[in-house]
């Protein structure tokens, strides 16, 4: 089956419903304050269901997500959806940050946390 293509739905009225369910979290996070599904928020609009960190890429890119790529939380939190936060990546590559973390990498549940990777640290201060 195809991906769904999200800038098919692009709209100021789905920018405007993602943006009203957001707030600014901890260590530079946007928090969504929406629907959820395994920790991701979605988002709903004109009958089809997106994941909102997905939403926020494109709004952000102004393009699609290509087929062969995922979005990676570089924060950890599965709620954000800063796009600073974001990274397009194969799924192989995104496994493979979970399986074998890169040094520097803290886990969102360390007492350390404020995120994964030192990379983020310096691009969200």
């Amino acid at each position: 089956m195809a991906p769904i293509l999200i800038s098919e739905y692009l709209s100021p009225e789905l920018i405007e419903k993602f943006h009203s369910r957001t707030r600014p979290g901890k260590w530079g996070c946007l928090e969504w304050h929406g629907a959820r599904n395994r920790g991701y928020g979605v988002l709903e609009h004109d009958g089809r269901t997106f994941f909102a960190h997905r939403v926020a890429w494109v709004i952000h890119h102004q393009v699609d997500i290509p087929g062969w790529l995922v979005v990676d939380h570089l924060c950890c939190n599965k709620g954000c959806v800063n796009h600073d936060h974001l990274e397009a990546v194969t799924d192989v590559e995104n496994v493979r940050r979970v399986k074998h973390a890169p040094r520097g990498w803290v886990s969102v549940r360390s007492a350390k946390y404020p995120g994964r990777r030192k990379l983020r640290e310096a691009k969200v201060s």
